[in-house]
């Protein structure tokens, strides 16, 4: 009797402990995603970036912030008078798509 209580003692312990170590890796691992998402490039770096792709007047620059990665979204007026939307990548400086 006192071997079971004993065993069982012992794998409510290890399994806390898993249970634990697991809880401590998923806090680090979304920590690391935040502080990722902090390192973005500047507003006027994405603007620069959208106008060496696209020739134009910048009309606005908007940093979107969601689930995933920053994105800057930068309006631009093209010479045929229409507007055209570049997506920056706020952490690489990649162009994401144009519209």
């Amino acid at each position: 009797m006192r071997y079971r209580l004993l065993v069982i003692l012992f794998f409510s312990i290890v399994f806390s402990g898993f249970a634990n170590i697991q809880a401590a890796s998923k806090k680090a691992e979304q920590k690391k995603a935040q502080v990722q998402r902090n390192k973005t490039i500047g507003r006027s770096s994405a603007m620069n970036i959208a106008k060496s792709e696209v020739k134009g007047k910048i009309l606005s620059a908007k940093l979107i912030k969601s689930r995933g990665p920053a994105v800057y979204r930068v309006k631009m007026l093209v010479k045929d008078k229409r507007v055209r939307t570049v997506f920056v990548d706020g952490v690489s400086g990649r162009v994401i798509r144009i519209y």
